[in-house]
C-alpha cells in the first residue's frame, strides 16, 4: 500500500523497510509500465538490496534516485539511458564507478558515449563503498555540480578531475590520495574542496586558478608548508588545517 499511494506525488518511498531484491521487486510489479514512466523520484535507502529491481528500466522520468545503505556491487548499465539528475549510492559495496559510463569502441578509457545520465546527472554521492580508481571519463559529466567520494580507497585522482566546468563541491576525504594533479582550467567553479585525511604532502600552486574557492579542508594529511598561492583565493572563508 505504502507503494502504490506514493504514486500521487510520483515518488515511490520504501526507506528502512529491510527489503530484499526479491521482495521489492515483487512489491513494485503491482504497478503498470504506464505509472512506472510518470515516477520521478525513488527512495530505497536502508534496505537489503544487492542489485536494483528490473522496474527501474521503466521510469524513463526518473530525476532521483536513492539507494544508500544496501549491499549493492553494481549498478545496472541500463540506468546510463535515464536522465537522472541525482543519483546516491553511499554505503554499499561498489567497487567500481563503471556503471556510469560506455566506452565508444575502439576508443581511448576517456571516450565514452553521451548518454543521458551523463549529460544530466548533477549531484554524485558514492561515500562509503569500495572505490579505488575514478575514470578518467568522469570530466565529461558536464552538469555534475557535486561530487562525494569520501571513505573510499582511491589512491590516485585521474589528471581531467578538475576539468569538470560546473561542478562547485568535491569531496575526497578519508581516501589514500597521495598527490593532487594540477588544476589546470582557468575556468575552475570549485567552492567546497573536501581532502581531509589522506596522505597529500604537497599542494599545487596552481590552485590558484580556483578564484571561487571558499571552503578548503585539507587536515589529517602530510602537509608541512602551504603554496604562496593560497593568498590569492580571495573568496576563501574556511582554510581547515
Amino acid at each position: 500500500m505504502g507503494i502504490a499511494a506514493s504514486v500521487f506525488t510520483k515518488t515511490i518511498d520504501v526507506r528502512d523497510r529491510g527489503y530484499s531484491h526479491q521482495v521489492l521487486k515483487l512489491r513494485l510489479s503491482v504497478l503498470p509500465a504506464s505509472v512506472l514512466s510518470q515516477i520521478t523520484k525513488v527512495f530505497l535507502d536502508g534496505n537489503k538490496l544487492t542489485s536494483l529491481p528490473p522496474q527501474i528500466d521503466l521510469m524513463t522520468s526518473l530525476q532521483e534516485l536513492h539507494c544508500c545503505s544496501n549491499w549493492l556491487r553494481s549498478l545496472p548499465a541500463s540506468l546510463q539511458q535515464i536522465s537522472v539528475n541525482v543519483l546516491r549510492v553511499s554505503a554499499n559495496q561498489l567497487d567500481a564507478m563503471d556503471f556510469l559510463f560506455t566506452k565508444k569502441r575502439g576508443a581511448g578509457p576517456s571516450q565514452i558515449q553521451e548518454t543521458p545520465l551523463v549529460k544530466s546527472l548533477q549531484t554524485l554521492r558514492v561515500g562509503h563503498n569500495q572505490i579505488v580508481i575514478i575514470p578518467e571519463a568522469t570530466q565529461h559529466l558536464a552538469a555534475l555540480s557535486s561530487l562525494i567520494l569520501n571513505n573510499n580507497d582511491i589512491h590516485a585522482l585521474p589528471s581531467g578531475i578538475w576539468s569538470l566546468k560546473s561542478v562547485t563541491i568535491i569531496v575526497l576525504s578519508h581516501n589514500s590520495i597521495k598527490t593532487l594533479p594540477e588544476f589546470e582550467s582557468s575556468e575552475l567553479k570549485i567552492q567546497v574542496l573536501v581532502l581531509t585525511g589522506n596522505r597529500i604532502a604537497e599542494i599545487p600552486n596552481s590552485i590558484s586558478k580556483c578564484s571561487h574557492m571558499r571552503e578548503l579542508y585539507l587536515n589529517e594529511n602530510l602537509i608541512v608548508d602551504l603554496p604562496k598561492a593560497i593568498n590569492k583565493l580571495r573568496k576563501m572563508k574556511v582554510l581547515d588545517l
